[in-house]
């Protein structure tokens, strides 16, 4: 199941409500589509709901998904990303990998809290 991509008026960030199932193909679409938002939007803000989703890929080819990100993305990105445990090993892959980028990245476990920490990032500029 491939992912929906939005932007959020309320929230005013791009939203990502992940498939049940991630793959490679899917990854790579659904990058392809936040680069799309995150433009059209000129939002600077990501959130990627990924609570209720299974990894189907190695966690190194998630690098693959941020290579793109990176290069797609023409702002300073934050991103907010909730996860479940069972994905806990890519996210910590894809966070040290994100460290040596401009982007900024924070882990959450429940979606209102991030909400509430793009909220104040928007708040704060």
């Amino acid at each position: 199941m491939t992912a929906s991509v939005y932007f959020d008026a309320e929230q005013q960030h791009v939203t990502v409500l992940s498939g049940d199932v991630v793959t490679r193909d899917s990854m790579g679409q659904t990058g392809q589509a936040i680069i799309a938002n995150l433009a059209q939007h000129e939002c600077g803000r990501l959130l990627i709901d990924m609570r209720h989703a299974r990894m189907d890929l190695a966690v190194e080819e998630t690098t693959i998904f941020v290579d793109r990100l990176m290069n797609g993305v023409q702002c300073n990105l934050a991103i907010a990303v909730v996860i479940n445990d069972s994905i806990n090993d890519h996210y910590e892959h894809i966070a040290s990998y994100i460290l040596a980028s401009p982007f900024e990245l924070a882990m959450f476990h429940k979606l209102k809290d991030a909400n509430t920490w793009l909220r104040n990032l928007r708040a704060a500029a």
